[in-house]
């Protein structure tokens, strides 16, 4: 009997299955994105310069924001074979970055969808947190390479 028949067959378990597969990934992707052993960040990289460069500043900070007269945005840093680089920015628009920040003010949760960007790359992309997660976690190196995120 091959899988698809035995599939067919089950097809209570064969769904209890796939859920259960679903959750324990999406339970995965968050845990590697709050690192910090299941802890929220109290700290992120920013750049003001395309990821050319970065700095470190408090996680509460919602970019886009002005720091030392240039604008920041969140820089996701990655280590790889031939060193570090910054492989994603992100930022929010201007509309939602100012719900959010009443949301933090109220203490309430959020999930609003970001925009994205490629350093070097010229037009922000707006995609919701999980596809910006799965871009994170397929994240390689300029050549190809495995690479690791970096936590400040």
């Amino acid at each position: 009997m091959g899988i698809r028949e035995t599939i067919n067959r089950n097809s209570a378990i064969s769904t209890a299955v796939m859920i259960c597969m679903v959750v324990v990934a999406v339970v995965v992707i968050g845990l590697e994105l709050r690192g910090n052993n299941g802890k929220p960040p109290t700290k992120n990289f920013y750049t003001t310069d395309d990821g050319k460069t970065w700095f470190v500043d408090s996680a509460d900070k919602l970019a886009p924001f002005d720091h030392d007269g240039a604008t920041a945005v969140r820089c996701y840093v990655f280590q790889g074979k031939d060193g570090k680089f910054a492989g994603l920015l992100e930022k929010y628009s201007d509309g939602d970055r100012d719900h959010l920040a009443t949301m933090a003010q109220e203490k309430r949760p959020f999930d609003t969808p970001v925009l994205i960007k490629k350093p070097g790359e010229k037009d922000w992309t707006k995609t919701g947190v999980d596809q910006e997660a799965m871009i994170l976690m397929r994240m390689s190196g300029p050549n190809g390479s495995d690479v690791e995120r970096i936590m400040p």
